[in-house]
């Protein structure tokens, strides 16, 4: 049976809540699509989130990476599909740091990437009734620095495993627990579910 790494995160910011970290706690430890589901909640820290990453893939060899991380302005399921060698946003982590146009790797080139097929992976999404599209620009906090620093390490020592990474906006889950701000959306909390199953089939015939 295949196994999946499936990373979602903590609270950050002054936002108490994170569906991507509900979207772990259900899922770990089941069996979805064929495979075992390896569920891992990361610290908002710019460096701790992507070592516990690392350690998990050196300990688990996962046959595929998904993460997920809120953003609350996205208009549908993003997936990403590279981090910049950036740190630049207006939240502190929960190492207090906070950073304005700091590279996280000096001197290191200026992209890595994910290594799945993301404009295939958003129609499929998208004809299961799932919202989606794809994005060259994961901004600058820690989602961004997952991204840059695990692409980094599976593109060195684990280029077979496939690797996205989704932003998502706020479930409906939350519609009586925070206020949303004009033009921003929820999203049914079964579509992070239906995403996590479509991705692992897609990836399970590629690999």
């Amino acid at each position: 049976m295949r196994k999946v790494l499936l990373t979602g995160f903590g609270p950050f910011g002054h936002y108490q809540y994170n569906p991507t970290k509900d979207l772990v706690q259900r899922l770990n430890g089941r069996k979805l699509s064929n495979a075992f589901i390896i569920g891992q909640i990361l610290p908002c820290s710019y460096k701790k989130a992507a070592e516990i990453a690392f350690d998990l893939v050196e300990k688990y060899q996962p046959d595929m990476v998904l993460s997920f991380g809120l953003a609350s302005r996205v208009p549908a399921i993003r997936l990403e599909t590279r981090g910049r060698n950036i740190m630049d946003s207006q939240y502190t982590d929960i190492d207090g740091q906070q950073f304005f146009g700091t590279p996280i790797c000096p001197g290191s080139r200026e992209y890595y990437y994910t290594s799945v097929e993301a404009d295939s992976l958003a129609k499929e999404l998208n004809r299961a009734g799932i919202n989606s599209e794809v994005s060259v620009d994961a901004e600058g906090f820690i989602c961004n620095s997952l991204i840059y620093l695990l692409g980094k390490k599976l593109s060195s020592n684990y280029k077979q495993i496939p690797f996205i990474f989704f932003h998502v906006p706020w479930t409906k889950t939350y519609s009586k627990k925070i206020s949303l701000e004009p033009g921003k959306i929820m999203i049914p909390e079964t579509y992070l579910d239906k995403t996590v199953a479509i991705s692992i089939k897609m990836l399970s015939k590629q690999n």
